[in-house]
């Protein structure tokens, strides 16, 4: 069986307010996964563009600031419509500069969490990936305030 091979890239995005730092997931109405909005590259595009179109269109933000030198890359197998799928996700890291998230059709909910709220069970996909990006802003001296 031949296996088809995709690319995403997408994009981890924190919000700093009186909390701390909060990280934005989102979960699809099909895998009731806790993720990132991501998405599969178009024709032309390079990851940082089709993260950042995957963020207008999934949470509806145009505008938000990039944290230069964080990238995380992810490799996994599924299924799709019965064939098998290699893929290749590319992660970026963004703050927002409001909580305002306006879902598209494809989600279900969105939830900001605190590094101390995240949960290794309920949040397994994105877990290990927020871990290493607040890791990273903390040794950036990305700290918690505006």
């Amino acid at each position: 069986m031949s296996m088809m091979h995709e690319v995403s890239a997408g994009i981890i995005l924190f919000y700093i307010g009186r909390k701390g730092r909060e990280y934005l997931l989102i979960r699809s109405g099909k895998g009731k996964l806790w993720l990132f909005p991501k998405g599969i590259i178009e024709k032309g595009e390079n990851l940082h563009d089709a993260a950042k179109r995957e963020v207008a269109e999934e949470i509806g933000v145009r505008s938000f600031l990039t944290v230069p030198g964080f990238k995380r890359v992810s490799r996994y197998v599924y299924t799709k419509k019965g064939k098998l799928v290699s893929k290749i996700a590319t992660f970026f890291l963004g703050r927002l500069k409001s909580k305002s998230i306006r879902l598209s059709w494809e989600h279900e909910d969105y939830s900001f969490v605190s590094i101390d709220e995240l949960d290794k069970k309920e949040h397994k996909f994105a877990y290990k990936f927020i871990k290493e990006a607040d890791r990273f802003l903390n040794r950036n001296k990305l700290k918690n305030k505006n």
